[in-house]
């Protein structure tokens, strides 16, 4: 099990932010990690059948299609 730290953002009494660039870069450095750890000894390509991925179901973030930033 890999994990990450992410900052947390408190911009008003009872909300928590996230910066939505550093979770994306978290996430994709820790599957890129995933990956590499759990093929090195399999046998076929077809050995990895998935990756699963959890949050506190609290979180939404939303992109622009066409730049492919966050919105804000």
């Amino acid at each position: 099990t890999n994990q990450k730290q992410q900052e947390n953002i408190y911009s008003k009494p009872g909300w928590s932010e996230t910066n939505p660039v550093e979770l994306y870069n978290n996430v994709k450095e820790l599957l890129e990690d995933s990956i590499k750890y759990y093929t090195k000894n399999l046998k076929a390509e077809y050995d990895l059948v998935s990756l699963g991925i959890t949050n506190q179901r609290e979180s939404c973030l939303i992109w622009n299609k066409i730049t492919g930033k966050p919105y804000n």
